[in-house]
């Protein structure tokens, strides 16, 4: 593992260059109109890019994402997606674990997971 108070030479930045060619953040409060910037630049929040990440993880690369639709294309709830993946999650050793190891977007954004009681 690596100490993160050595000075790594390896480090890397990544570019990430959007362009759009539509309105790719639409504000519904003012009729899905451009979020624009002061200096009339096109604001792109980062749930938008989110999803265009997680939009090409999927149809590009083929794999499964969390926050996505369920199985049979309707939204679904953060519980019954990790149901669709892990299967019961209250009989699996490691829920957590084994939705980080079977996703795509939850290691690099994160996720908010409820386990329900049976109470």
């Amino acid at each position: 593992m690596l100490n993160p108070m050595v000075n790594n030479k390896s480090n890397s930045e990544i570019l990430f260059y959007y362009e759009s060619r539509q309105n790719p953040n639409g504000d519904p409060g003012f009729e899905n109109q451009p979020r624009l910037m002061p200096d009339d630049t096109i604001l792109v929040t980062d749930v938008r890019i989110k999803r265009t990440i997680r939009d090409y993880a999927k149809d590009v690369l083929g794999e499964t994402i969390f926050v996505d639709y369920g199985l049979d294309g309707n939204a679904t709830t953060a519980d019954k997606r990790a149901e669709e993946i892990v299967g019961d999650i209250k009989k699996e050793a490691d829920p957590l674990l084994r939705l980080i190891t079977s996703t795509f977007d939850i290691p690099l954004f994160g996720a908010l997971v409820t386990i329900r009681s049976d109470a």
